[in-house]
């Protein structure tokens, strides 16, 4: 299967996961232990079917940690400093996106995702906007957070695809 129909069947699967909400506490929860160290964090704010990230984004700040959140261009990204859930505006995609300082020197970037596999190789949108990114930025500890139902022992994989450092799932880190 090739990467389009993949993504439409890994899409379809992630529609269909049960108990978002408890599962994504649980994956906020392990990703908050693993990241509290770091100081300047990239983050996405998570859309209806991802996993949530406005616990881990509310501690982060809570801690002293400085959050940023990716606004979209025409075909790169930059990530923009975040204070509070009230200054954000939609963006491009619909994204929820901020206004505030620009920083792409980050020291762990939190990633969305479609699908990943045994390898911790990702499968997104099919945009490449992070692929991009991390090849500019990139270096940073790249982790991304799913449920174990995104896990699949091998996914397609091209030559652009960055691998991930970390994948939480409410069952374990990868």
């Amino acid at each position: 299967m090739d990467k389009i129909e993949f993504r439409k069947a890994a899409l379809k699967k992630r529609r269909l996961i049960v108990d978002k909400d408890s599962k994504s506490i649980i994956i906020q929860q392990r990703l908050i232990e693993l990241c509290k160290d770091y100081k300047h964090i990239g983050v996405y704010i998570n859309m209806k079917d991802e996993v949530r990230t406005n616990i881990f984004i509310e501690k982060m700040l809570k801690y002293g940690n400085h959050v940023y959140i990716p606004t979209t261009l025409e075909t790169t990204m930059n990530f923009h400093e975040f204070h509070s859930f009230d200054e954000l505006k939609v963006g491009k995609y619909g994204i929820l996106e901020s206004e505030g300082r620009v920083q792409n020197q980050l020291e762990c970037l939190v990633i969305p995702l479609v699908a990943f596999d045994n390898q911790k190789n990702r499968l997104g949108m099919g945009k490449g906007y992070y692929d991009r990114f991390i090849k500019a930025h990139g270096d940073c500890t790249l982790i991304g957070i799913a449920f174990e139902e995104q896990h699949y022992n091998e996914i397609p994989v091209g030559e652009h695809d960055q691998r991930l450092d970390f994948v939480i799932t409410e069952n374990k880190v990868y």
